[in-house]
């Protein structure tokens, strides 16, 4: 009888520390998903028109078909699809002849195996020939897994304090 509570908590114990282990391997593909992510929108300014328009393709890798991203604080401009996200990126990226993009402060959620939340800062320096800025949004995001991979799903900054 001990012999089979002691397999029984070993059992539980193992359980456990797989669905750590598990939930953090998920949070790990999340965190490099977001850092790719920022590298691919990032812009030299050593680009051909038809390099940064193939980037700003590449882009709605990270995106579900039926992304929903809400551009403004007041969540009132969004912008709805893969191609409209490329389309987003490819006019922003011709505005300016340098931009990083880089992700910071990133807490992630995992709801269940196939849905998450990221809460993030996004930092955007750009410089173009007029003028340089950085702009910090704070971004919520809703992930969904497609085929083994975490992908954007909604896309929200967050009002300001």
């Amino acid at each position: 009888m001990k012999s089979l509570r002691l397999w029984g908590a070993i059992i539980v114990i193992v359980a456990a520390v797989a669905a750590v282990l598990y939930l953090r391997g998920d949070r790990r593909q999340i965190r490099r998903q977001l850092d790719s992510l920022a590298t691919t929108a990032s812009v030299s300014g050593t680009e051909s028109d038809i390099e940064r328009l193939a980037r700003a393709a590449r882009l709605g890798g990270f995106f579900t078909e039926d992304v929903v991203i809400r551009r403004s604080e007041d969540n009132s401009a969004f912008v709805g699809g893969r191609p409209a996200v490329a389309g987003m990126a490819a006019q922003v990226a011709s505005q300016n002849r340098t931009m990083k993009v880089s992700i910071k402060n990133v807490d992630i959620a995992i709801a269940d195996g196939s849905t998450a939340t990221a809460d993030m800062t996004v930092v955007v320096a750009m410089s173009n020939p007029e003028t340089e800025s950085v702009d910090l949004r704070e971004v919520m995001a809703s992930l969904r897994k497609v085929n083994g991979t975490w992908l954007i799903s909604q896309a929200a900054v967050r009002p300001s304090r």
